[in-house]
Order: structure tokens, then C-alpha cells, then sequence
């Protein structure tokens, strides 16, 4: 991971609201061992090097790739009514949002767009052993024209047994497979390694490659996810959002 212009190392209650953070050479804000109870809300991330926001929980593991000191991991932190755009311009595999190690984090009513790898990740570590991951909640998030160069992804994606971690009432649309990427799978959501024990409910997902790339099927719940343009209509979970929105 390449560092953030902004970062936090074992600092909590900090607050970044209606900031923007535009034209970094690394990661735009990093979160970085034994942050909790951070929020960044109402602001922008544009023309990013790396990462938009990064939750670095220390990722030290035995030879079963378990985390081993859970002092060292983030854990209650919101990332939520953001925008992130052109983000991962230098280091291609990037991500709008990504967090390893962390538990109860929430990611909500963010928007994303023109970005070359996936919106959002949570996981690290493709292990299916109980480790810090846990109890995150990925919804009401806006996704589109992602995934512009890479494959193997998707708008949201996951690594790792994460118990109670929902994705829920996100809206992912107009993922195309681009010239360069491989034969591997892009999905409006895309449950990676190790992805257990996650619950995706009620998810549109319109005009992408696959609805929901499934490589593991072990004790995942999918429930009512739609890909009908008219349900979005009367999504109540979404529209207030969208119609909030004057991006």
C-alpha cells in the first residue's frame, strides 16, 4: 500500500467532514493500526495516485494467515456520504475504499465513478479462519463505470471469513469488460477467497458482466437481490439517496 497523504495511526473520535482531497500521490486518507470511531463524511476524493481510503489493520499472520495481535486492527469506523472519482490514476489496482483487518466498520451512501479497479473492498488475507473481520456493513453506496481496466473484481468485493458483515440495498450499474482485461470474473458484487458467513441482500444490479461472483459458496446468504430497472423506483433504501445526490 502506498502511504496516505492524511494519516491516522492509533487515533480515534476524528472527524473529516466536507473536505476535499484531490490530486494525491499515495492513498488520499489512511486509517493505519488501532484506529476506531473515525468518521469521514460529505467529502470529495478526486484524481487519487492510490487508494482512496484505506483501513490498514495490521496484517501480520502465522502460517495460517490468521491476524495475531488484535490490538493492532481498526475496528468502528464510517466512511459515508462521499464522493470518490478518478481514483487510482497512477497505481491501477487501487480502490475507492478498502479495509483489511477491521470489524463494525460502515460504509454507506458513498458514490463512485471512473475508477479502473473495484469501488469497494473489505477482507485481506484469503483465509477462511476466524480472525478480526467482522460485523462490517457495506449499504445504500451508488456504483458506476467502475472496474474500467482490471478484471477479477467487481464494485464491491470480498476476501476472507467476516461473520455478520452484510451488503445490503447498494445500487451497482454500468460495468462494461474492458479491452484489456483477462478472462477472469467481473460482477456488480464479487465474494472473493475465503468470503464467508456474509449476508447480500437486496442489491440492484444493472448492466454489469455478472450479477454476483460467487467463488466461494460456503455459508453465504443472498436474498432478493433485483436487477429489473423498474424496482429501482420504489427501492426505498436508495431513491431518497439518489434524488439527494447533485453530482
Amino acid at each position: 500500500f502506498i502511504p496516505g497523504g492524511i494519516q491516522l495511526q492509533q487515533a480515534n473520535h476524528i472527524t473529516f467532514q466536507g473536505v476535499t482531497v484531490r490530486h494525491m500521490g499515495g492513498t488520499g486518507i489512511e486509517f493505519k493500526h488501532s484506529t476506531h470511531d473515525n468518521v469521514i463524511n460529505g467529502s470529495t476524493f478526486n484524481d487519487i495516485a492510490n487508494n482512496g481510503v484505506l483501513i490498514y489493520s495490521n496484517t501480520a499472520a502465522d502460517a495460517s494467515n490468521q491476524v495475531v495481535d488484535e490490538a493492532l486492527t481498526s475496528h468502528d469506523e464510517l466512511i459515508s456520504n462521499n464522493f470518490f472519482e478518478h481514483i487510482g490514476q497512477i497505481y491501477t489496482g487501487s480502490h475507492g475504499i478498502i479495509a483489511t483487518y477491521t470489524s463494525r466498520t460502515i460504509i454507506e451512501h458513498n458514490e463512485f465513478v471512473h475508477l479502473p479497479y473495484n469501488a469497494i473492498s473489505v477482507g485481506w488475507g484469503w483465509t477462511d479462519l476466524e480472525t478480526s473481520l467482522r460485523d462490517n456493513r457495506i449499504q445504500y453506496n451508488l456504483i458506476h463505470d467502475v472496474m474500467q481496466l482490471h478484471d477479477d473484481s467487481a464494485g464491491i468485493y470480498t476476501l476472507s471469513y467476516q461473520p455478520g458483515t452484510t451488503i445490503t440495498e447498494n445500487w451497482v450499474h454500468d460495468i462494461k469488460r474492458s479491452e484489456w482485461a483477462e478472462q477472469f470474473g467481473i460482477g456488480g458484487i464479487y465474494l472473493d477467497e475465503g468470503s464467508r458467513s456474509i449476508r447480500v441482500e437486496r442489491n440492484v444490479l444493472m448492466n454489469v458482466p455478472e450479477m454476483i461472483h460467487l467463488n466461494t459458496l460456503r455459508e453465504n446468504q443472498l436474498i432478493d437481490n433485483y436487477h429489473q430497472y423498474d424496482w429501482v423506483k420504489s427501492f426505498a433504501g436508495i431513491q431518497p439517496y439518489l434524488k439527494a445526490k447533485t453530482y
